[in-house]
């Protein structure tokens, strides 16, 4: 097991590879916008989390995660053609997905600069 498979550096890692998976599926979406029959797909990103991880309520008042499935097909309002992608929608969700995404990397390098300093001894 490595650093970053460890503790929270691992939940960074894990919040990485959900968040790309997002980002696949709605290239996807987006790519197949006009063909005939496609099925849109979402990905959850809770339910992806939660079962990479053995996620526990440890207080009352936590909210419990119970997210049963990462892939869906998304069955909204389907164009003549049996095509669901809402590219509108799609390009919206691209956008807030990859700023997640790039939040994550900033709370990851943060993590990392507090380590080097710590190994250091020193602040800065």
């Amino acid at each position: 097991m490595t650093i970053f498979e460890q503790g929270n550096l691992g939940l960074y890692t894990q919040a990485l590879e959900a968040r790309t998976k997002q980002i696949e599926a709605i290239s996807s979406n987006i790519a197949n916008e006009h063909t005939p029959g496609y099925q849109a797909k979402q990905l959850s990103f809770e339910a992806m989390i939660s079962q990479n991880n053995d996620l526990k309520t440890t207080h009352t008042n936590h909210i419990s995660v119970g997210v049963s499935q990462a892939i869906s097909s998304m069955s909204q309002s389907s164009a003549l053609d049996g095509n669901t992608v809402d590219g509108l929608q799609e390009r919206m969700n691209f956008v807030e997905v990859t700023g997640q995404y790039q939040l994550v990397q900033e709370f990851f390098a943060s993590h990392m600069s507090g380590l080097k300093t710590a190994f250091k001894g020193r602040s800065e």
